[in-house]
């Protein structure tokens, strides 16, 4: 039996590849994605099924599951950013559409356990320093992005409560490692906001530090939460394995500590890197309280911000090596 990815060569989604590969040891992982990026799984490329297919076309996505007699799905092909101007109805059809298709052909080849990639943009941002709990109310503060994140979870609750399935929403922290400066450029289709990436996260300093840019660090007071992409990924393992937890809706989150940790770290690492610090504060900040992953899927960060950043910085590098 076969475990599912939808999007699996994104970012997130090749890092939850690779954990079931690498780390799980699975032979079964099949890749379903509309414009499959080999590069980002080039390492498990052998060992993988990719299946090019359009999440919105419900023969394509059904087949992909009949055919490979798929068990579980993860899904986490959605259009990581804002819309382009002009460009909002596209851009909801993509996301509420590719949810509901992945959802209802899970239901109608009885496939119970699907992950759904939720996100902290549910919540509305702070900066009074409080983690929040999974029972905060609903605020979405990332535009049509967060809406749509919470339309999702509304649908999983339906669906597991009129068609007894077992749909899990991970609301996920922002996370990095190799390939967030690239995150979701590659296969929108014109509807994403590109002009949003032309400052890629903080989070990415490292990436584009090891690449020879200068990087720009938030000040070193500010308190984020910082989670690698492969705790990502063993979340939404987790997720798809564990047997039914009593809450279906769960935060992903590691460490909160000061960005000035990220900023000492980084120069340590890289010590010729050009590295300065601004005084502009930032405002759109979410801190997650992740106790119930912890106590009910056992969920286990492997990455403090020191090994991370480590690891981030050897891959990019690795990566650079043998381009």
């Amino acid at each position: 039996m076969a475990i599912m990815i939808t999007g699996g060569t994104g970012f997130l989604g090749s890092y939850v590849a690779r954990y079931l590969v690498k780390e799980q040891g699975l032979g079964d992982v099949v890749i379903f994605d509309r414009s499959p990026d080999p590069d980002r799984i080039a390492d498990i490329q052998d060992q993988v099924t990719v299946v090019q297919g359009d999440v919105q076309e419900p023969l394509e996505v059904l087949g992909a599951m009949q055919q490979h007699n798929v068990e579980q799905v993860v899904h986490m092909a959605f259009i990581a950013g804002v819309e382009e101007p002009g460009r909002a109805l596209p851009y909801l059809r993509f996301q509420t559409t590719a949810t509901a298709t992945v959802f209802d052909c899970a239901r109608l080849q009885g496939i119970k356990r699907v992950v759904n990639a939720s996100s902290h943009a549910v919540y509305t941002a702070s900066d009074d320093g409080i983690a929040l709990t999974e029972d905060e109310p609903l605020r979405p503060s990332g535009g049509l992005y967060g809406a749509c994140k919470v339309w999702t979870e509304h649908v999983a609750d339906n669906y597991n409560g009129r068609y007894e399935m077992e749909i899990i929403s991970l609301r996920l922290q922002s996370a990095y490692g190799i390939g967030r400066v690239n995150r979701a450029k590659t296969w929108t289709g014109g509807l994403l906001n590109t002009s949003g990436w032309k400052q890629p996260n903080y989070r990415a300093n490292a990436e584009l530090a090891v690449m020879g840019r200068p990087v720009t660090m938030p000040p070193d007071e500010q308190i984020d939460d910082f989670l690698h992409a492969h705790d990502t990924a063993q979340a939404c393992w987790l997720a798809a394995t564990a047997q039914m937890p009593e809450h279906c809706v769960f935060n992903v989150s590691n460490e909160h500590r000061p960005i000035g940790d990220y900023t000492r770290i980084l120069k340590d690492l890289l010590p010729s890197a050009k590295v300065t610090t601004s005084d502009k504060v930032r405002t759109s900040r979410t801190l997650l309280d992740n106790t119930r992953i912890r106590d009910e899927l056992g969920f286990a960060p492997k990455y403090t911000l020191e090994k991370g950043l480590r690891a981030y910085i050897e891959e990019v590098s690795c990566r650079i090596k043998n381009t």
